[in-house]
Formats: C-alpha cells, structure tokens, sequence
C-alpha cells in the first residue's frame, strides 16, 4: 500500500509556525540551511547539493554529518555504514540533549 503524507501547499511551512525553534535537534538538509541556527544542531547533508552547503554551517557550533544521498542509485557509495542517526544521538547526548527515537 503506498501512502503519500506530506502537508498541503498551503501548509508547507507550517510545521515552522508549530514547533519551537528551542525544541528543533536535527535539521535535514535539502536546500539553504538555517543561517542564525542556535547551539548544537545536527546537520544532515546528503547528497552533493546539501554538502555544498555545509560553508554556510558553523560547524564549531553545531554537528555536520554528510554522506552520499541515500537513493538506491548512490546509497552503497558510503551512505550504508555511516550510522547517521546513532552519531546524532550521541553527539545531543553529549550536549545534554535528549535522544531522538527514529523509530
């Protein structure tokens, strides 16, 4: 069964009105990134698009983690074994943040 979840044009950016930007651990790139980020973020950078990017990221701030995107045409380029979302928790973790279930 496939099913599509993404919100309405009109909706795109609401999830910005909803969630504070305090709460906000883990940005996945796919354009621009944020550029007045607070403290401590994760940056995920698939693909060469996203990592050219990563200039705009203080990176002493914050954690950058790239890697090949994870399409079935580049993932087993270094996507697969990279453990993304274990080293996201690690690094909150050591920031006193709390972990991310990704389940």
């Amino acid at each position: 069964m496939n099913v599509r979840i993404e919100p309405s044009w009109k909706n795109i950016f609401r999830a910005f009105d909803l969630t504070p930007f305090d709460r906000v651990k883990v940005v996945i790139l796919g354009q621009d990134p944020y550029h007045s980020e607070c403290e401590h973020l994760v940056f995920f950078l698939w693909g060469s698009y996203a990592m050219s990017k990563k200039a705009f990221i203080d990176a002493r701030k914050h954690l950058v983690i790239t890697s090949p995107h994870l399409s079935p045409f580049s993932a087993h380029k270094g996507f697969f074994g990279s453990r993304p979302f274990s080293r996201a928790n690690d690094y909150l973790v050591s920031k006193g943040k709390a972990p991310i279930g990704w389940a």
